[in-house]
């Protein structure tokens, strides 16, 4: 029976799976701002360039925190097989 038909382990990996996707859409509106932020600034304005990075600053610390923390509960979740390098999650935290 595959793992994810137990409802104990989808509410762990489920909500971690939305901060992933949360985390892509702030990434892709990262890039939009990085984008404009380089043409302002080949006419000389830097007025975004400190929103940018509070923004950047901000989405970094954030998703290292939720990605560590989600990263162990998936891995308690999995129990023995979770620190067994056939699984790859050892190899992910570094």
């Amino acid at each position: 029976m595959p793992i994810l038909d137990y409802q104990i382990q989808q509410e762990k990996v489920f909500p971690r799976l939305a901060e992933v996707y949360c985390i892509l859409f702030a990434v892709k509106k990262i890039l939009k701002i990085s984008t404009q932020v380089l043409e302002d600034a080949k006419d000389n304005n830097f007025s975004k360039l400190n929103e940018a990075h509070i923004i950047t600053s901000s989405v970094k610390g954030v998703s290292t925190k939720d990605g560590l923390e989600g990263l162990e509960i998936i891995r308690r979740a999995a129990g023995g097989h979770g620190y067994s390098n056939y699984s790859a999650l050892p190899t992910l935290q570094l």
